[in-house]
C-alpha cells in the first residue's frame, strides 16, 4: 500500500494512474495488492504527507477493473472523452465472457488488443469469444496502442458513433489528453 501510495506521489504523467491501477486490480479470487480504501485510510492517517493530494486525485481516476496498463490507458482516454458510461470488465448477458470497457446499456464493447492477442492460440479462443459477444448484439470496437497513441480523435468519434446508433443522444465527446511517460513506451509482447 505504502508503495502505492510513493508512486502516486511521485510519478508526474499518466503512468501514476496506470500504477496505481495495477496496484488494486483485482485478481480472478477478487483479491488485490491493495483497495482504494487502504491507501486514502493511509492518507487520512498522514494528513501533511508530500503529494497525498496528488495521491487522491489520482484515486479519483483509478479503477479496479483494468487488466493492463494500455486497458487503463484506453478507459482514461474513453472517460476522459465525456464517454464515461463506460465500465471495465463489463460482463455481456447471455455469454460466459467480459469485455475490457463496455456499456451495458447500449451494448457497446471497447477491446484493447495488445500483442498478446496476435498469438495463434489467443487468436482462435478471441474469434470465439468475438462471435458470442457480438452474437448478443453487442458491437465491438478493437484498438491497440497505436489507436491510444496517434489515432484518439478517430477512436473516439468511431464510439459515439456506434453509441448513436444504439439510441445514445449525448453530448458530442471531445479528444482528450493523455500524458505518456517522456521516455518512448517499449513495447512488449503484452502490449
Amino acid at each position: 500500500m505504502r508503495s502505492a501510495v510513493d508512486l502516486g506521489r511521485l510519478v508526474r504523467n499518466d503512468e501514476a494512474v496506470v500504477g496505481i491501477d495495477q496496484y488494486i486490480r483485482r485478481d480472478q479470487e477478487g483479491r488485490s495488492i491493495t483497495t482504494k480504501r487502504e491507501i486514502r485510510a493511509y492518507l487520512d492517517t498522514h494528513p501533511g504527507l508530500y503529494g497525498g493530494k496528488r495521491v487522491r486525485a489520482i484515486l479519483e481516476e483509478a479503477d479496479s477493473g483494468s487488466q493492463s496498463p494500455w486497458e487503463t490507458y484506453s478507459r482514461l482516454v474513453v472517460h476522459r472523452s465525456g464517454l464515461d458510461l463506460f465500465r471495465t470488465q463489463q460482463p455481456v448477458p447471455g455469454t460466459p465472457y467480459h469485455v475490457d470497457l463496455g456499456s451495458g446499456r447500449y451494448r457497446v464493447a471497447i477491446e484493447y488488443d495488445g500483442g498478446y492477442h496476435r498469438t495463434d492460440e489467443q487468436q482462435r479462443a478471441d474469434v470465439i469469444r468475438w462471435n458470442a459477444i457480438t452474437g448478443q448484439g453487442w458491437g465491438l470496437i478493437r484498438i491497440t496502442s497505436t489507436t491510444l497513441l496517434t489515432g484518439r480523435a478517430e477512436f473516439v468519434d468511431r464510439v459515439a458513433r456506434e453509441l448513436r446508433t444504439r439510441g445514445w443522444r449525448g453530448p458530442s465527446p471531445t479528444t482528450p489528453k493523455l500524458t505518456l511517460p517522456s521516455r518512448p513506451v517499449r513495447r512488449t509482447p503484452l502490449d
